[in-house]
């Protein structure tokens, strides 16, 4: 009994002490004093509290949001640095861990900011902690302290992780550009098992249309054909005083395309960096409908088209290599729904969607 009696003063001494803690971390926090715990790249300064860049460790912190804003993968990331030879944060391991590198790029204080209260332990009694969304009160530090990135090069990266997701259907790297015409719904990109079982843009999810299923293949083939063809004279005329306002887009665009002539795949960045719309033509027109038109004609009503929409103001209108009425995005997706109703214990989540749309029409 007596050792029942210590053992329960014992813990609750440990539960004062706990609470004094929080208490004084919190005070601190409102005078101004966060807590700066050890992250690779920086080092406590001990005179202004607060972080300092450590040149050799940055530089390894820089190399990993370029690779990653560039397309590079996670895995690939890990084996550059070994390859390279640069040693884990805490030295014990020979190869970076895929973890740690995510974790890295999630990471505001890379970026100059700080957030405090991010994690928090549900008891005293535990070891764990706990991420928090919300639970316990924090505050986000802005320019807390010098970057080692640019706020851009952060926020792009952490849309980049967002859209490479595994729990969603992937939308990288077009993100919410490809939208459909009829809705405006975000495309996903999913593979079919219809037709020639391609993998495909389609609309799709809560408030979605589902009239809208277009092959990706040719779909990347045409972006990457309106980059690589871009008319450089009529950027060029952009940076006249008559066009001030799309000279310095311009400017930037005549620089990238001097960099990258061409492009071999469509990455998120550069998506994000000179283009600033994609829009899809209707296809409400069948090939039968169009043949009986004169060429004049053709050109005005055919809308199998991708229009990309430059930032410096230009619009490159291309086809979207629909050339059969059997891949026409109303007709997939009528064949997309129906194989969801014949087999619904493949995807039972869209079948239910398919269900619940056809009941409202």
């Amino acid at each position: 009994m007596l050792l029942t009696v210590l053992a329960a003063f014992a813990q609750e001494e440990s539960h004062s002490h706990s609470e004094n803690v929080k208490w004084g971390k919190r005070k601190r926090l409102q005078k101004g004093h966060a807590l700066l715990i050890p992250v690779y790249g920086y080092r406590k300064n001990e005179e202004t509290e607060s972080y300092e860049i450590v040149p050799e460790e940055a530089e390894v912190v820089k190399l990993i949001f370029d690779l990653y804003e560039h397309g590079t993968s996670v895995p690939e990331i890990t084996r550059t640095l070994k390859e390279k030879g640069y040693p884990m944060p805490n030295g014990e391991k020979k190869v970076w861990d895929e973890s740690r590198i995510h974790y890295m790029i999630m990471n505001e204080k890379y970026a100059g900011d700080l957030r405090t209260q991010k994690f928090y332990k549900k008891s005293y009694l535990e070891y764990r902690c706990y991420r928090n969304d919300g639970l316990l009160p924090g505050k986000m530090l802005k320019d807390h302290h010098e970057p080692i990135v640019s706020r851009k090069q952060f926020e792009r990266c952490n849309v980049i992780l967002e859209l490479k997701k595994k729990s969603t259907p992937s939308t990288y790297p077009f993100g919410d550009y490809l939208r459909c015409p009829y809705c405006g719904h975000v495309l996903r990109h999913r593979r079919l098992p219809i037709q020639n079982c391609d993998s495909h843009f389609l609309c799709e999810g809560e408030g979605a249309c589902r009239g809208f299923v277009i092959m990706s293949v040719p779909v990347r083939k045409m972006v990457l054909d309106a980059w690589n063809n871009l008319d450089l004279t009529a950027v060029d005329k952009l940076l006249t005083s008559k066009y001030r306002k799309w000279a310095k887009e311009a400017e930037k665009l005549l620089v990238a395309k001097a960099e990258h002539p061409t492009f071999d795949s469509i990455e998120y960045w550069w998506l994000d960096e000179y283009v600033a719309k994609i829009e899809f033509g209707q296809h409400s027109y069948t090939a039968s409908d169009l043949n009986l038109l004169e060429e004049g004609q053709r050109r005005i009503l055919d809308d199998r088209t991708i229009t990309i929409k430059w930032r410096c103001g230009l619009k490159t209108t291309i086809p979207s290599g629909v050339t059969r009425d059997s891949h026409d995005p109303r007709h997939k997706a009528i064949l997309w729904d129906g194989y969801l109703l014949r087999y619904p214990d493949r995807y039972p989540e869209l079948a239910e969607e398919v269900r619940k749309k056809q009941g409202e029409e």
